[in-house]
C-alpha cells in the first residue's frame, strides 16, 4: 500500500518530535490539483489519488486519505472548512480542503512562479465564497477526470482556471457594447495532435442566457481576438451541464441565426464527461452522431 506522506521527526528535539511531511510524487500532484480547481473535497481527492487503496464500497471506506490530508493540515500545507449545507439527519458535513502558506515553497518550484505570486493566489482561495461551490465542484470533477485520461493516453494537458482567464480582461463587442467573456476553464491537450477548448458549466442558466454567452465566445473568435490572446486558430466551446435533457437543450440554444458558427459550441452531461472524457459524447448543432474530444 503506498502512502501519501511519512512522519519524521523534527532535528530540534527527540523527546518531542514536530510532525513534517516527505513531498512525494502523490503529494505533488495533489498540490497541483489544488492549485488547478482551488478547491476539493475529501471525496474527490480519495477518487483521484486514492484508486489504489483497498476498500468495499458501502461496507467501509480505507482512513487513509483523511488521515493523509489531515497530516497535510497539521503541517500547514493545506486548510479546510466544511461546506455549508444542510444535512437530514444531522451528522458533519463535508470538508473542502485548499492550498495553505506552507505549500508555497513546493508549488513555486513544481510552476516556476516567483513564490510571492503563489502566496497571492493562496490568499485569494482562502476567500472564495460559497455562492459559486457547486459550479466550482462540477468544474474540479471534470479537471480530475480529464488529467487521469490524459495521463493514461499520454497527452500532454494544460488547465488555466476561471480566475486566471478573468485577469486577462476578456471582452468582445456585442451589440455597439465591449461585453466580459468569462469561461470557467481554457485546456489545451497536446498529443498526436493539438485540441484548446473552452470549458462552459451550465448547472442552472436557462439555454437563452448560455445562447447570449455563445454569441460573446463566437463575436470572439471572429474578431480574430482568440487568436491575438491564445495563438490558437481552431477552437470548440465546451458546455457541461448535469443532464442529458439540458445538454439537448444547450445544443439546440446555439443552432440558432444570431451565431455564425454554431457547430464551435458542444454540450455532454458532466456525469458523461467524468466516465469517458475521450468518448463519443459530445452532442454538436447540424450533427447526427456525437462527437469525440478529438474531433
Amino acid at each position: 500500500m503506498t502512502t501519501i506522506l511519512a512522519l519524521r521527526p523534527s532535528p530540534r528535539s527527540s523527546r518531542s518530535p514536530e510532525p513534517g511531511i516527505v513531498i512525494t510524487p502523490l503529494v505533488e500532484r495533489l498540490l497541483l490539483d489544488l492549485w488547478a480547481v482551488r478547491q476539493l473535497t475529501l471525496a474527490q481527492i480519495r477518487q483521484a489519488h486514492y484508486a489504489h487503496v483497498s476498500e468495499r464500497p458501502g461496507l467501509w471506506q480505507s482512513s487513509l486519505p483523511s488521515r493523509a490530508c489531515r497530516h497535510l493540515v497539521n503541517a500547514g500545507f493545506l486548510a479546510c472548512r466544511p461546506v455549508p449545507i444542510e444535512r437530514r439527519g444531522g451528522g458533519r458535513p463535508p470538508l473542502v480542503y485548499f492550498l495553505a502558506t506552507g505549500a508555497a515553497p513546493v508549488l513555486s518550484r513544481l510552476l516556476d512562479l516567483p513564490i510571492a505570486d503563489v502566496l497571492a493566489r493562496i490568499k485569494q482561495d482562502r476567500q472564495l465564497s460559497w455562492l459559486f461551490w457547486r459550479h466550482r465542484a462540477a468544474a474540479a470533477d471534470c479537471y480530475l477526470a480529464l488529467s487521469r485520461a490524459c495521463e493514461h493516453a499520454g497527452t500532454l494537458l494544460t488547465w488555466t482556471g476561471d480566475e486566471q482567464l478573468a485577469g486577462m480582461k476578456l471582452t468582445a463587442e456585442l451589440e455597439g457594447k465591449r461585453r466580459s467573456v468569462r469561461p470557467d476553464a481554457f485546456f489545451v491537450l497536446d498529443g498526436s495532435t493539438t485540441v484548446p477548448r473552452f470549458v462552459e458549466v451550465q448547472l442552472t442558466s436557462e439555454p437563452r442566457a448560455y445562447r447570449l454567452k455563445a454569441q460573446g465566445y463566437h463575436r470572439f473568435y471572429a474578431s480574430g481576438d482568440y487568436e491575438r490572446r491564445f495563438g490558437f486558430r481552431s477552437l470548440r466551446v465546451l458546455a457541461l451541464t448535469d443532464t442529458p435533457t439540458r445538454a439537448q437543450h444547450l445544443r439546440e440554444a446555439v443552432d440558432h441565426p444570431s451565431i455564425a458558427e454554431p457547430r464551435l459550441f458542444w454540450a455532454t452531461t458532466i456525469a458523461q464527461f467524468t466516465a469517458d472524457p475521450f468518448g463519443d459524447i459530445w452532442l454538436v448543432p447540424q450533427s447526427a452522431e456525437p462527437r469525440t474530444l478529438l474531433g
